[in-house]
């Protein structure tokens, strides 16, 4: 379309500056560059991207579930403990673990800590260091003999004085004898009335004694 032309075409429908042929022309320069074909014509947008599922054990992630879980993790041989030093002959009970987790709430955190260390022979007592001259691995309340864990707890002079006042207090309740296996590790059988007088209770308080 020419500027004469639009003109000719405004001309017939209003009167005026706006139909000259030079208002006509500045227009139609304006406008031009929008007629103007585009450089590059339409083309499908391509989009690239991935998708990643986490799966355990043929699950996906939201269908997982703590019982899931624990069905799905790998099954291992549980690693035998080191009793040798802790001075004791038999392995602790299947259940034993679990009851001390649950009894573990009645007691500090510090105390229940202490308990599990001595149970897996992870505290670092005299014995550890007998080989280093400058250390003390003699008993600290001067026993004169080498601090283990069966004598520090048990056996030593202040552990005597400490249990004697327990002992026989709780021994009547038990049927099993009172000894440092049977106690470190609840190797313990009580009387059929103390089980029906006092049933859990009485592991608990033979528990916090303990601890």
């Amino acid at each position: 379309m020419s500027a004469a032309s639009l003109s000719e075409f405004l001309s017939q429908i209003v009167q005026g500056r706006i139909s000259s042929v030079r208002s006509c022309t500045a227009f139609l320069a304006k406008v031009g560059r929008f007629f103007v074909d585009p450089p590059i014509g339409p083309q499908v947008v391509k989009f690239y991207s991935a998708f990643h599922s986490w799966g355990f054990n043929a699950y996906d992630l939201e269908e997982l579930s703590v019982a899931r879980i624990r069905k799905g993790l790998r099954k291992c041989v549980v690693p035998a403990l080191p009793l040798d030093r802790l001075g004791v002959e038999g392995v602790p009970s299947d259940d034993m673990w679990s009851r001390d987790i649950k009894m573990g709430k009645h007691l500090l955190p510090v105390y229940a800590d202490l308990l599990y260390r001595l149970q897996h022979n992870a505290l670092f007592l005299g014995y550890r260091f007998k080989h280093r001259d400058e250390s003390q691995a003699q008993c600290h309340h001067g026993c004169g003999v080498l601090e283990t864990a069966p004598h520090l707890f048990w056996y030593c002079t202040t552990a005597l004085q400490v249990w004697s006042m327990w002992l026989p207090a709780f021994q009547v309740f038990f049927e099993t004898k009172l000894e440092w296996e049977s106690i470190l590790f609840f190797k313990l059988k009580p009387t059929p009335v103390a089980k029906k007088e006092y049933g859990y209770c009485l592991f608990v308080m033979l528990h916090i004694v303990r601890a």
